[in-house]
């Protein structure tokens, strides 16, 4: 009779409990609670985690080195490396002494040396502020952005390619050309030429625009046609 009584009263309390909570029993409610909380918290810590391992480039880009495999050791040197294949660009050095040639905006002309029948073209748009030492020498580092034409592609080339690169500094068109070797300066500066003239050379003032190491620009002083001597001996 008591345990009938005890079970009773037990079973009359459960009635009571879950008339008063809607037919939900607090206890259970409350452990379901916690157990919900620890998933969300384990959930949050797991996003953290994934969070922290996940690399980001900042560039959008083709993954083109990747210095390990899964499972090795890295250090603080480069480990992934991502590059804008749309925007190819050749880094060029140059001695000290033609730093007034590498100027941004100036165009450029590319060789490479895997492809010697191909002419790329380029700006450059980067040029270094400090000095690179470079064996004896102190060189100038910069970037030429290649601008392909119609019909070039640079796929099937791979990273890395070495290149001759010429850097024009200004162009010129159009305009009388004259050897070099055919040029006197005078101490004042003024350029001369020897102008040949029913078989008599005499001496003509000229005007010196755009010079190479061949031919130098004749702004002034000369028609074309003329004709001028490198040596009067």
């Amino acid at each position: 009779l008591k345990i009938a009584e005890n079970e009773l009263k037990l079973a009359g309390d459960q009635y009571d409990t879950l008339k008063q909570g809607n037919g939900v029993n607090p206890s259970e409610l409350t452990l379901a609670q916690n157990t919900l909380t620890g998933a969300q918290n384990d959930l949050a810590v797991a996003q953290n985690n994934l969070a922290a391992g996940t690399i980001t480039s900042p560039i959008a880009g083709t993954v083109t080195y990747v210095a390990a495999g899964q499972g090795e050791k890295v250090d603080t040197s480069t480990f992934i490396t991502v590059s804008d294949l749309s925007q190819p660009a050749v880094e060029v050095s140059v001695d000290e002494s033609d730093l007034d040639k590498l100027v941004i905006g100036n165009k450029a002309e590319i060789i490479f040396d895997a492809y010697p029948e191909q002419m790329f073209y380029g700006v450059v748009t980067q040029v270094d502020p400090t000095l690179t030492s470079f064996g004896q020498y102190q060189v100038v580092k910069g970037l030429v952005r290649m601008e392909l034409s119609d019909g070039q592609s640079m796929a099937g080339m791979p990273l890395g390619l070495s290149a001759t690169v010429e850097v024009i500094q200004g162009e010129a068109n159009n305009v009388a050309l004259v050897p070099v070797e055919a040029l006197q300066k005078s101490a004042n500066g003024q350029y001369t030429v020897s102008v040949m003239e029913n078989g008599v050379a005499h001496t003509q003032a000229v005007t010196v625009g755009l010079m190479n190491e061949t031919y130098a620009e004749v702004t002034s002083g000369l028609a074309a046609g003329q004709l001028v001597v490198t040596s009067t001996n």
